[in-house]
């Protein structure tokens, strides 16, 4: 049942990484209705992936990255701490 949604993820992000714009890939842990606690993580596609993340952090990490060229043609995965 996952198989075809993984292979249209893997084609989407191929286009992306493809593309001439600047690009991010963020790949989020489980997320969680918890409160925000400020503690957000990013690793790359061969770290140990960290805990899981709430919905709040995520939101908040991925607005701090808008408009920033710190991580442009990376891949990451965003948790806990």
């Amino acid at each position: 049942i996952l198989a075809p949604l993984f292979r249209d993820l893997n084609l989407a992000e191929n286009k992306v990484r493809d593309s001439k714009l600047p690009w991010t890939i963020l790949r989020s842990t489980r997320l969680t209705d918890d409160p925000a606690t400020g503690k957000v993580m990013t690793v790359g596609p061969m770290d140990p992936p960290p805990h899981r993340i709430t919905r709040a952090d995520l939101a908040n990490h991925v607005v701090s990255l808008l408009g920033s060229r710190e991580h442009f043609r990376e891949e990451l995965t965003v948790g806990t701490a």
